[in-house]
């Protein structure tokens, strides 16, 4: 981005200037990610409070508590300090939350990916081993911890690297946040090394999330034909059945949802030094930015799949019409 804009800069502007007309540049992505921001926060406390408090407890369901957990903290953490980011291009506040900005983002995506492995394999295990041990609640405690530490682990190197990188152009000096001091250090390498390591993981936990939802999908279909053949209560068959098709639907769309929105993420992982117009900017930074919707649309996946917590929040909906009516009518 600073390639095509800081070559189109009069001498004559000041430092409030450029950061004015990046800021414009910046616009439509700080818009884009204005408008998801309250859709997911308000969302994924929807659904983390329902899954918590009205949902029965299952293995399942704390995982799907501790994604919708690490949403609503990345909406909280990630994506203002993404607009600040975006915003001050060259007029960064401060080198912590440059820091902390990026470390954020590559937590969020490394935890959802991994927390997305651990119910892919819950489903797995119920649906295709029911016969095997299932995962426990306590165990699932134990995955979202070391989930968790090892994602901040893997994260810190980027919250490390990054930093307010001064830069002299025009007889100006701008801070602009990135990894580029880094890259052209000895430090580098241990960058590359750590979004090598990234990119691989990306990859494996896809191969792996997609290999066990083949195997889910081709157990249910199996399953289903199964149990046609062979029962003469059709009716309570494909009641079940259609329940744990709508669980696996679900879990799917959510799958599909993360990897359409973390690989743009991946790809554009590093700057590249490359002049670009007006438009491409626009394009290339709206790329970046697509995991934006991953955090603030799994609610409305959740809601638009699953059968229980659509009843669920239809009750908490309908209650708090009738308390509005009465408060209403009362005065």
């Amino acid at each position: 981005m600073m390639a095509y804009s800081l070559n189109s800069t009069n001498h004559s502007k000041s430092i409030e200037d450029l950061n004015n007309d990046l800021y414009e540049t910046n616009k439509i992505p700080i818009v884009f990610i204005g408008l998801f921001t309250p859709i997911g926060i308000l969302g994924n406390f929807i659904v983390f409070y329902i899954y918590v408090c009205c949902l029965k407890r299952s293995t399942l369901n704390f995982l799907v508590e501790i994604l919708a957990l690490l949403d609503l903290i990345c909406c909280f953490t990630a994506l203002p300090l993404s607009v600040i980011k975006l915003q001050f291009p060259v007029l960064h506040p401060s080198a912590i939350l440059c820091k902390f900005e990026n470390f954020s983002v590559m937590f969020y995506c490394l935890a959802s990916g991994l927390i997305l492995t651990a119910i892919s394999f819950e489903r797995f295990n119920r649906i295709c081993r029911p016969e095997k041990q299932q995962i426990s609640r306590r165990s699932a405690i134990y995955i979202t911890v070391v989930t968790c530490c090892s994602s901040v682990v893997v994260s810190l190197p980027d919250a490390w690297f990054s930093n307010l990188t001064p830069i002299h152009i025009y007889g100006l000096t701008i801070q602009i946040c990135s990894q580029a001091r880094a890259l052209e250090q000895t430090a580098g390498f241990l960058l590359i090394l750590s979004f090598i390591i990234i990119a691989i993981g990306f990859i494996v936990l896809m191969i792996v999330i997609l290999v066990l939802n083949f195997w889910i999908w081709k157990t249910v279909r199996h399953h289903l034909r199964y149990t046609e053949s062979r029962t003469h209560n059709l009716q309570k068959i494909k009641e079940t059945n259609k329940k744990v098709k709508k669980m696996n639907i679900t879990v799917l769309c959510i799958i599909i949802l993360f990897f359409l929105s973390f690989t743009p993420e991946l790809i554009v992982y590093f700057p590249l030094d490359t002049a670009f117009t007006q438009k491409g900017i626009i394009a290339k930074t709206l790329f970046k930015h697509m995991w934006v919707l991953n955090c603030t649309l799994n609610p409305l996946v959740y809601g638009f799949f699953n059968q229980d917590f659509r009843n669920e929040f239809m009750n908490i909906w309908t209650k708090c019409i009738s308390c509005r009516t009465v408060t209403s009518s009362s005065s």
